[in-house]
């Protein structure tokens, strides 16, 4: 349930609309700090990679609450939610020298 500005209980049917909210929310915080590309990755997936300004390191993010067990709307797709996974195996796979 989520709170209306009318003050009214409201059930969200579609779980991307809380979601979205939030990833737009989190995205605009962090907006003077990531490119545009990565903009755009962490408002779809809440997740991102780029390279540190001058360096030849790159800073992957990765949003913990995507895989989070007690996430109840997780349980639609406990074993690769939005995708996350994919993604980060995908960035890990580019890098030739791995620091965690």
């Amino acid at each position: 349930f989520f709170f209306s500005s009318r003050r009214r209980h409201t059930r969200c049917r579609e779980v991307s609309w809380a979601r979205r909210c939030v990833q737009e929310t989190a995205t605009d915080f962090w907006k003077p700090w990531l490119t545009p590309e990565s903009q755009k990755s962490h408002r779809e997936i809440g997740c991102y990679s780029q390279l540190h300004p001058g360096t030849s390191l790159r800073v992957i993010g990765i949003n913990p609450l995507v895989l989070d067990t007690m996430n109840e709307y997780l349980w639609k797709n406990s074993t690769n939610p939005y995708h996350v996974l994919t993604w980060l195996e995908a960035q890990l796979s580019k890098l030739s020298l791995i620091h965690i």
